[in-house]
Order: structure tokens, then C-alpha cells, then sequence
């Protein structure tokens, strides 16, 4: 993929940890290769780093969706 090392450098960024950076990476480029018909335009670059963008929020709300349960 080109633009394969902004967007792990991005998700690193974003996240601060490696493991969690390629994991966001990794679901990014699922979900662009799943899209990746509807994409039209020059912008490759900036279409992926928003798709990384998304899939690091989502990761997020997952992540802090798990320590906010309640026992009662």
C-alpha cells in the first residue's frame, strides 16, 4: 500500500502505543480495501488518513466502552 507508513506513523501518533497502532492500521486498510470502489479523486493520501482518523475513534470508544462496565 503507498501511503501505508503515514498512516501507521498517523495511528501511532494517535494511539502512543506500537501494538495498538498496527492494530488500528490493520483495520483501516480492511475497511479501505472495502470501500475502495467508492473512492474517487486524486486524494488517496488524505482519503486513508481519515479513514485511519475514524478507525482509531472507534477504537477508542471500544477501548473505554470495556472499563466503564458497572457490577451490580
Amino acid at each position: 500500500m503507498v501511503h501505508l507508513d503515514a498512516a501507521y506513523d498517523y495511528a501511532h501518533w494517535l494511539t502512543r502505543d506500537e501494538p495498538n497502532a498496527e492494530d488500528v492500521v490493520q483495520e483501516a486498510c480492511l475497511r479501505a480495501f472495502k470501500f475502495l470502489d467508492s473512492f474517487h479523486g486524486e486524494g488517496g493520501r488524505a482519503w486513508l488518513l481519515a479513514i485511519v482518523r475514524n478507525t482509531y475513534y472507534t477504537w477508542l470508544k471500544r477501548k473505554q466502552g470495556r472499563g466503564t462496565e458497572r457490577v451490580i
